[in-house]
């Protein structure tokens, strides 16, 4: 009996806190807990820090994911919030790393606790920023200061 989980690559890059770039794969279910696609983000939110799979060519490396700044893939369409009064924000978000990125954030939250402040503070580990045709993964706990670039508001 073959108990193992289908699942499929998602080329990305991993940016490390010690400053390295690497390039390979994570592993993403082929099917979600909710019975849809499973998507790179609840990946790598789903448990608490540990270790994580990452190919490498032909090799395996474990990655403890509290020492990953970001994770770089190509946007896929159903990672979006695809919900019409979702909030969209450009933002600029600075690292400890001591680099900044400006993305777009879509993100869903209860009326009267919309603010950028609220997301942040009740986000899982790894938040979703759309920069262009990728989906970059920031490390909350590597956030220092974030700023909105235009008004909160949704679109």
């Amino acid at each position: 009996m073959d108990l193992r989980v289908p699942q499929r690559e998602i080329p990305v890059t991993l940016h490390l806190l010690d400053g390295r770039d690497l390039d390979g794969v994570l592993w993403v279910p082929t099917v979600g807990p909710d019975g849809g696609p499973a998507h790179l983000v609840d990946r790598l939110n789903e448990a608490s820090p540990g270790f994580i799979p990452f190919g490498e060519g032909s090799r395996i490396h474990l990655v403890h994911d509290t020492r990953i700044l970001t994770v770089r893939a190509s946007a896929d369409p159903g990672d979006e919030t695809q919900i019409e009064l979702s909030r969209k924000l450009l933002v600029k978000l600075h690292l400890t790393s001591g680099a900044a990125v400006i993305g777009r954030l879509v993100y869903v939250m209860p009326q009267d606790h919309e603010r950028l402040q609220d997301y942040l503070n009740s986000a899982k580990r790894f938040i979703p920023l759309h920069i262009e045709d990728d989906l970059v993964l920031v490390n909350r706990d590597q956030i220092v200061t974030a700023v909105a670039l235009r008004g909160e508001g949704t679109s």
